[in-house]
């Protein structure tokens, strides 16, 4: 079944040293308050849908399985996106796009997990699409990896990597990485299924960490004061 994401809202990130001791290169000078880098980072405000059998009745095998499940579980398609902008004086080498899966406060039951991720692993993010959707097989699994990227089956020079982790984990993240001194930059974008007890109250919120080389700072790794109430815990519908 393809499922095609709605539009989603950006905003910016302000990206913080972490702090000041933390800074990686002996020759670069203190960080000082108040300082923010020339790179861009926006976060987008995630896009959740709570699966049922009648959002599935295109596909008989997916609105099965979820009814089947019903009595015991319940299931959401989340979508997230950052974009990553970079600078002459700063670039970003490292970031990693974390979803906090939980629980409302005095729910009962066991954290959600994530049960599918997608892109798992991507060698090459240089080519991205404007329009994109996700395929959902059987069980809810996230069968292709085309969320905005090409993929190829060796790591071509110059080539950055995502890497999907924690899968069927409560805290499922993607992590980017630059290769060859080529910059993260351009827009990421992710999606997840989650899977709760049926009786859970669930929420999530995102953070975004990582680390950027500047001109005045050398590397140093750097929190993001995320938009939008993002690092606040949000219940899913």
């Amino acid at each position: 079944m393809d499922v095609a994401f709605p539009e989603i809202n950006f905003a910016p990130a302000i990206m913080l040293p972490a702090a000041e001791e933390t800074v990686m290169d002996a020759a670069a000078p203190a960080v000082t308050r108040g300082w923010t880098p020339g790179a861009q980072l926006s976060v987008g405000e995630p896009v959740a849908i709570a699966l049922s059998p009648e959002w599935a009745a295109s596909s008989a095998d997916l609105a099965g399985f979820i009814a089947a499940e019903a009595a015991t579980h319940r299931y959401w398609l989340v979508h997230l996106a950052c974009t990553l902008v970079p600078a002459p004086d700063c670039r970003i080498e490292r970031i990693s796009l974390t979803c906090y899966l939980g629980l409302e406060k005095g729910s009962p039951g066991q954290p959600p997990i994530a049960m599918s991720m997608t892109p798992e692993r991507v060698m090459d993010v240089r080519s991205l699409k404007n329009e994109w959707s996700v395929k959902l097989g059987a069980g809810l699994k996230l069968l292709t990896p085309e969320v905005g990227y090409d993929h190829v089956t060796e790591r071509e020079k110059g080539a950055s990597a995502v890497v999907a982790y924690n899968l069927l984990g409560s805290q499922p993240f993607w992590a980017m990485q630059e290769n060859d001194q080529l910059p993260l930059e351009g827009s990421f974008r992710f999606a997840l299924v989650a899977r709760a007890e049926r009786t859970a109250q669930a929420n999530l919120r995102l953070a975004i960490t990582g680390s950027a080389r500047a001109r005045r700072l050398g590397l140093f790794p750097f929190r993001s004061d995320l938009p939008l109430g993002l690092g606040e815990r949000r219940r899913l519908p």
